[in-house]
């Protein structure tokens, strides 16, 4: 379980996170993203990314760990998206 961390979508199925704790190169992680929120609630996606990279950095005097991930997210929503169309 990684808190609390930024993650911002790279390009091409990978993701860049900015996390307190590191992560080793090939394990697998859950993202859970927030699709967007109505008044019923936030609707969110989860879906698995490996760790392609982890480097330590300093962000404001404080120790933390940029992790490239990678993980096939746009495939699967344009796959959904013309299942539903038939």
């Amino acid at each position: 379980m990684f808190p609390d961390i930024v993650v911002q979508e790279a390009r091409d199925g990978e993701w860049i996170a900015i996390s307190r704790e590191p992560a080793t190169i090939g394990e697998t992680l859950v993202l859970d993203i927030v699709l967007h929120a109505d008044d019923d609630g936030e609707v969110r996606e989860r879906f698995d990314v490996c760790v392609i990279d982890s480097q330590p950095l300093v962000v404001e005097g404080d120790l933390r760990h940029r992790l490239r991930l990678f993980g096939n997210y746009d495939a699967r929503i344009l796959f959904e998206q013309q299942v539903r169309r038939g």
